[in-house]
């Protein structure tokens, strides 16, 4: 099953990463994807390892960002993909049949170069975002609306996820366009009250909208 929010951990260092994971999952979120990039391997991996045990214990299905044999030996529930970081048909045959995986997309052809092997996509970004770097073009909603529509007149039916600088009011607009869920990190980090954030955005993805 693919979560409505997804939750991309951030952190300077592994201990960050680490921490931010534990109050999220605390919070109540259920899907986190271990996103760690430009660190050395070594560290990855130690806070992978830390990461994966947090989401066992508090039943959180745990995606990896990008490395995929860490999430291979992790026996992680899925593995995310970026544009840049390995083709999907690769990624697939590491990791497998069983193992979830997710691709970036910033564009409807970028939807269809990945549908054969993805299971979901992270489709954004929604609007600015200084979280990652070398960001594609934003999207607003009209961009995702144009996407969406393509997607259904090709018969494309995965789970799309809006990604990219999303607030929770952006939320019901978003849902409302047809996407299946929304992904947050700096909404969720920078939170002073992070249960009640993960709640108001569980609230938002699981209104029925007319």
């Amino acid at each position: 099953m693919i979560e409505k929010l997804h939750y991309i951990t951030q952190g300077d260092s592994g201990e960050e990463q680490v921490q931010n994971a534990l109050e999220a999952c605390m919070a109540g979120i259920n899907w986190l994807q271990f996103r760690m990039k430009s660190k050395e391997l070594s560290d990855v991996k130690v806070a992978g390892e830390e990461i994966s045990k947090i989401c066992s214990f508090y039943d959180v299905k745990f995606v990896v960002n990008d490395h995929v044999h860490l999430a291979k030996k992790l026996n992680a529930f899925g593995l995310h993909i970026g544009k840049n970081d390995m083709l999907p048909a690769e990624a697939r045959k590491i990791i497998g049949s069983k193992m979830i995986l997710g691709c970036t997309a910033n564009s409807f052809q970028d939807i269809e170069n990945v549908k054969d092997h993805a299971d979901y996509i992270g489709l954004g970004p929604y609007r600015f975002t200084t979280t990652k770097k070398a960001l594609n073009p934003v999207l607003g909603l009209e961009g995702y609306k144009s996407i969406l529509e393509l997607a259904s007149l090709q018969g494309i039916n995965l789970p799309i996820i809006a990604i990219g600088g999303i607030d929770t009011s952006d939320v019901g607009g978003l849902i409302k366009q047809g996407l299946h869920g929304v992904a947050v990190a700096s909404l969720i980090n920078n939170s002073p009250d992070k249960e009640m954030t993960v709640e108001q955005l569980n609230k938002e993805l699981n209104y029925e909208y007319a």
